[in-house]
């Protein structure tokens, strides 16, 4: 199995009129937010599969979202949502296994 880390962005910055940055709320699809700094996405390439799994935040609540596709397609076989990183990640651990199963 090979897992990847994606590296931390920086801190996002908004401009305001007068092009100087600012670390304030931007609008995002019509509300406020403050940007932050995002956390690593987990890679996880298996057997043809590429899952990704990333952190989004709003306020005090995580949700872990993952995304599994064949590798070289834009197709969704497989995603959903979970609380912690370990449950998502295993999910997406569950969902490959069977592919284990069959290439055995």
């Amino acid at each position: 199995m090979e897992w990847q880390k994606c590296f931390s962005l920086p801190k996002m910055q908004s401009q305001n009129s007068n092009n100087q940055s600012s670390s304030g709320p931007v609008l995002v699809r019509g509300k406020q937010v403050t940007p932050g700094i995002k956390s690593e996405a987990t890679v996880i390439r298996r057997n043809g599969f590429v899952a990704e799994i990333i952190c989004s935040q709003d306020r005090q609540t995580q949700i872990f979202h993952y995304v599994v596709q064949k590798e070289n397609s834009t197709g969704i076989v497989y995603w959903g949502q979970e609380v912690s990183r370990q449950r998502a990640t295993e999910c997406v651990e569950d969902f490959l296994q069977q592919y284990d199963v069959k290439q055995a």
